[in-house]
């Protein structure tokens, strides 16, 4: 057993795990509950407390009341609002809530802890989507708004990695939201990964990935048949790119899948984690690591809502407490039990994450890395990726 969003938060501390998982509720203001009694000096937090998503993007966002050791404590009555429906509503059940962009704005989100009438907000920014789409697959030069083949309008001698003339098929790049619904054959994946400056690469798997890629092997998810780069355990994808034009910023963004039962901040003791998930690429020396966590305790009730299940992200993993990332589980997906992957039980457990990382970088060429440390095999926990898109500035 076992991070379209860009998530900022600052929440520390390794350990816990919060209950309960988003179902569908009203706009607006919404109340839910959880089982379990206040713990002595329970405080509030909310988990991201910022985050930019797409419209008609989501992001999950969570309540956690936890006592002064910082271990989780059950409560009674939990409360969300938003602040402005007509730029971000709320489906809220308990100690969650899914927040779905509707027009570009700002908008707060608050749970209030009724039994201690503790409250905490979350900011979120919602952004305009341009759905321009791009070229799939082994693009190494800018190829935003481009169509491989015949494309009404433009030249029919047109080539992956270049733009055309015309109206159909041209665009720019750099705009906030580019680039989501990458096209290949007509085809939209419909993701929507707010990444900004001038995209250099974009890939959805739709189609074979290039060479680019290692390992290159591909899967179909069960509900959907969405393509995607993997199943992937332990171990790495890696994309090399070059030719990267003059650059002092790399952008990373891409859509996450963490299937079955990733165990987050897990301790190695609980024999069950940690599984530890990390971006990085050559030129930069400070990698992304975080864990993600589908545990609410329900494999193992000794440890239940204790330190076991916590995940990282949307902050950073760390074997050091006070810099560890201690968020409930699910905290920042974008989509919850959609892929269609069921544990050996037969319960459906999956997650999708829109992540966005911010590199400082100046070399022309790179390894971007995406890789695992889980304890399990595939078949019990994995990941992949099913959309991949890196800008520069």
């Amino acid at each position: 057993m076992a991070a379209a969003t860009v998530v900022a938060i600052a929440l520390v501390g390794c350990g816990g795990g919060g209950g309960g998982s988003a179902s569908s509720g009203t706009t607006g203001s919404t109340t839910g509950s959880t089982t379990g009694g206040v713990g002595s000096v329970p405080g509030v937090n909310i988990s991201p407390e910022a985050a930019t998503l797409t419209v008609g993007g989501t992001i999950v966002v969570t309540g956690l009341l936890a006592d002064s050791n910082s271990t989780y404590v059950g409560t009674a009555n939990w409360s969300w609002s938003t602040s402005n429906p007509s730029v971000a509503t709320i489906s809220a059940s308990n100690d969650r809530v899914t927040v779905t962009g509707v027009a570009p704005g700002a908008a707060v989100v608050t749970v209030t802890e009724t039994t201690t009438h503790q409250s905490k907000t979350a900011n979120i920014t919602v952004v305009a989507v341009n759905t321009t789409g791009g070229t799939t697959g082994s693009t190494t030069g800018v190829t935003t708004g481009t169509t491989t083949g015949s494309t009404t309008g433009a030249t029919t001698s047109s080539t992956t990695g270049s733009t055309t003339s015309g109206t159909t098929g041209t665009t720019t790049s750099g705009t906030t939201g580019s680039t989501t619904g990458a096209t290949t054959g007509g085809a939209t994946t419909g993701t929507t990964i707010p990444v900004t400056g001038t995209i250099f690469y974009e890939s959805d798997f739709s189609k074979a990935p290039g060479a680019e890629w290692s390992p290159t092997n591909r899967s179909r998810t069960p509900t959907g048949a969405r393509w995607f780069l993997g199943q992937f355990g332990k171990g790495s994808a890696t994309l090399s790119l070059a030719n990267v034009p003059a650059h002092t910023k790399l952008k990373v963004g891409f859509t996450l899948f963490i299937i079955r039962t990733m165990d987050g901040n897990a301790s190695a003791a609980s024999g069950f984690g940690p599984d530890v998930w990390t971006l990085s690429l050559t030129g930069n020396s400070t990698p992304f690591v975080t864990t993600f966590s589908h545990d609410n305790g329900v494999f193992n009730p000794t440890i239940a809502n204790n330190a076991a299940f916590y995940q990282a992200f949307p902050d950073t993993y760390s074997t050091n407490s006070a810099l560890c990332g201690k968020h409930p589980f699910l905290t920042g997906a974008s989509e919850v039990n959609t892929l269609g992957y069921v544990t050996n039980t037969g319960l459906s457990m999956t997650s999708v994450y829109q992540i966005v990382k911010e590199f400082d970088h100046t070399s022309s060429s790179t390894q971007i890395q995406f890789s695992s440390d889980q304890n399990q095999t595939i078949g019990d926990e994995s990941w992949g990726l099913e959309h991949v898109i890196v800008s520069y500035e």
